[in-house]
């Protein structure tokens, strides 16, 4: 769903509750903030969108509808396929929350491809962990949990894996 819909959606739930933005908000977030949502303008992480859909007194899935997979669900799954080490699954996960979730996909995505290329350089597949690791380096730079460490790390393997098998691999 576009960042468009979802606004419309908020906006809608809140007039039908007959909340001005100042009244949902609260201390959470600002009215501002809201406003730039509800236009479309801004999309919420999923804490924001949990909050708002509980002072809706709605649930989450009201507001972004099934599309092949609730995205706060595959979020949820895409979380716990990094946590055990399921680097594959958890990319293939995340990727439908990128454009609603996109600082949450940047940033497990980081990891994940992160951790992938650690992997294929251990096994001595260069050039899978060359393209792992320069997508995490892509990744690990974007939105709000923007990870320097972890993007200098990655440019470290893209280096490392180059040295190991020769820069004609690419």
């Amino acid at each position: 769903m576009n960042p468009a819909e979802l606004g419309r959606r908020i906006k809608e739930a809140r007039i039908q509750k007959k909340m001005t933005q100042s009244e949902l908000v609260g201390d959470f977030i600002t009215r501002n903030m809201l406003s730039r949502i509800e236009s479309g303008n801004a999309t919420p992480s999923v804490k924001t969108l949990e909050y708002i859909a509980s002072k809706l007194d709605l649930p989450v899935s009201s507001l972004v509808p099934d599309s092949g997979g609730q995205p706060q669900d595959m979020l949820t799954e895409a979380k716990t396929a990094l946590g055990c080490g399921e680097y594959e699954q958890a990319i293939e996960k995340i990727k439908y929350c990128e454009t609603l979730f996109f600082d949450e996909y940047a940033a497990i995505s980081s990891v994940a491809y992160f951790n992938l290329a650690n992997k294929y350089e251990k096994q001595g597949d260069f050039n899978s962990a060359y393209k792992a690791y320069k997508k995490a380096c892509e990744l690990a730079g974007e939105g709000i949990y923007a990870n320097k460490e972890r993007k200098s790390d990655a440019a470290l393997g893209m280096v490392r894996v180059t040295q190991k098998q020769g820069e004609d691999f690419m």
